[in-house]
Formats: C-alpha cells, structure tokens, sequence
C-alpha cells in the first residue's frame, strides 16, 4: 500500500511539472522515427500486470502491416497511450475488455483504445479534456484530472489530435490518437520490428 501510494504520488508530481511545461509551451519533444503499434504494444505490456490484478482482457487488433510510422518523441507518445490505457482500466469493472486497434485512416497513424467499462454522459464528453474535471461515472477513482489534458497536450504537439466517443454511461468509451504517418522508409527498424503479440488476462 505504501509503494502503491508513493507511486500515485509521485506520478501526480509530474504530471503537475508536465501541465506547467504544457501551459508555459516548455514541454519538449524529440521527434525521431518511431513505429506508433510498437510503442502501443510496450504500452499494453506496461499495463498486463495491472490489467491481471482487475481480472481484466486486453485485447490486440493490429494494423494490417504490423507498422504504423510516424515522426514522434517515443517518451511522450507511450506515456500518452499508457494514461489512455490506465484510464481504461480505471472505469472498467472486473471481468471487462479493453480493445487496442491501429489503423491507417487516409495520411493518418491512428491508434484506438476502446473499453467495455462504465461510459461517458455525452454532454461531459467536451469537458474530458480540461484541466482537473473528473468525470462523474459511479464514485470518485482519486487523481488530479489531469491525465487527458496531457494526453491531448502531447498529441497535439506531434501534429495529431485525439478524441472521445461514448454512447453514454454503462457502455464503454473509445479514446483514438491521430497521428500524421511518417515514410516507412524512415522509420526505426529497430522500434517496428515484429514481436510477439501480448495479451493481458
């Protein structure tokens, strides 16, 4: 209990640090070529233990090469899919499903990370991404409300966007990133070699 509170603690800290670089337009990123599916299946490897301790599924649809290349901080971009993720499994009872998807759309990267868990009232959708709003779903799951604000922050700062869909409480919510597809020729062969698919249960 101690670990996991001076974690919660800690990574409250530095999102604080993050919102101030965001607003004062300090948050750096270094771009260099990346694969956006690998860094999302670091991600979900990131999550497997936390994901086991719900008694939670999470679910792979890759991209139909396995690739999506894009010009981006690899940092920054894990740890915005990674708020997406725990924020899936934050709002999602035991037994639910969190589903990750990438995609091409047109000249756009684009990742979905869809959940079976207690939804979004459509007329708090527009607020999602504001500094310290908590969306009121059953009871209140602790944190500063500031994971999304930081997870648009730093998706926009690549040049994409993300967005938010619910159908209303009770049935689940879909989050996807946006980003602008690099060369593949360009991108890291090292980040967007294949590896083996994981799965959280």
């Amino acid at each position: 209990v101690i670990e996991r509170n001076a974690r919660l603690q800690h990574q409250m800290l530095e999102d604080l640090l993050d919102i101030s670089r965001l607003i004062h337009g300090k948050l750096l990123i270094r771009p260099r070529a990346s694969d956006l599916w690998q860094l999302a299946l670091q991600a979900v490897r990131d999550s497997e233990l936390s994901a086991r301790q719900r008694k939670m599924t999470v679910r792979l649809e890759p991209p139909p090469d396995m690739m999506l290349p894009i010009m981006a901080d690899p940092r920054r971009i894990a740890q915005a899919i990674g708020d997406l993720l725990e924020n899936a499994l934050k709002f999602t009872d035991p037994g639910g499903v969190i589903t990750v998807t990438g995609a091409r759309q047109d000249a756009q990267a684009v990742l979905a990370i869809h959940d079976t868990g207690r939804g979004i009232p459509p007329e708090q959708l527009p607020q999602l991404f504001e500094p310290f709003k908590q969306i009121q779903r059953t009871e209140q799951t602790g944190g500063l409300g500031l994971g999304l604000m930081l997870v648009k922050g730093i998706i926009s700062l690549h040049g994409g966007r993300v967005t938010a869909d619910s159908p209303g409480l009770g049935q689940g919510s879909t989050f996807t990133i946006y980003i602008p597809l690099a060369d593949a020729d360009h991108a890291d062969t090292s980040a967007a070699s294949p590896s083996p698919t994981p799965t959280a249960e």
